[in-house]
């Protein structure tokens, strides 16, 4: 699939269905040619948004959805959303209004760039794999915090998505909408033998 860094917008090549399950087919997208009429259609794109697709999350969750929906035809590309707010969504005008569906995990949108964002592209989900809504504390066995900032950005993005799916019943009995999809994340157990 198609992996590109929002701070930089260079491209570079990468590598469950059970997230998808509940998504609704996603339209077929046309191109519009200089008069106005429909054109051949195009790949239809699914986007995956994460802070950093290197991270374990992200490479166990949503990085094995690629091959199913390549084998449906269906274009992946995979987003690092990193940089300054507002200008990194700025910076992917593009990518939003080309996607099919955008899947966001571990991204909380300031309310401008959600507006910015769903007027470009009106179907989203967001994949909630760990206490997103909580900062992670300095050191092992401190309060994580809970600025009430931090608690609305994740509300507002939990309400202004059709789906949520969340990594455990724990993690979704903590999230104020319903329903919300259950879908462990997936863990080569041969990779980690007993000792």
């Amino acid at each position: 699939y198609h992996a590109q860094d929002c701070r930089t917008g260079s491209a570079g090549d990468g590598q469950r269905p059970g997230l998808m399950s509940s998504l609704s087919p996603l339209p077929p997208i046309s191109t519009a040619t200089p008069a106005g009429r429909t054109g051949a259609r195009r790949m239809r794109t699914v986007t995956l948004v994460g802070v950093d697709p290197g991270l374990p999350s992200f490479r166990l969750r949503l990085a094995p959805l690629a091959p199913f929906l390549e084998l449906s035809g269906v274009r992946v590309d995979v987003v690092a959303f990193r940089g300054p707010e507002w200008l990194r969504t700025w910076r992917l005008a593009r990518v939003w209004k080309d996607s099919a569906l955008l899947l966001f995990a571990k991204v909380k949108l300031l309310r401008g760039e959600l507006g910015f964002v769903a007027h470009r592209c009106r179907t989203w989900a967001l994949d909630v794999d760990d206490a997103v809504m909580f900062r992670k504390p300095r050191r092992h066995g401190d309060t994580p915090g809970t600025a009430g900032w931090r608690q609305g950005r994740f509300r507002r993005m939990v309400a202004s998505r059709p789906l949520v799916v969340a990594s455990s019943r724990s993690l979704a009995s903590m999230i104020e909408r319903a329903p919300v999809e259950v879908s462990p994340t997936p863990v080569p157990l041969a990779r980690y033998p007993p000792s």
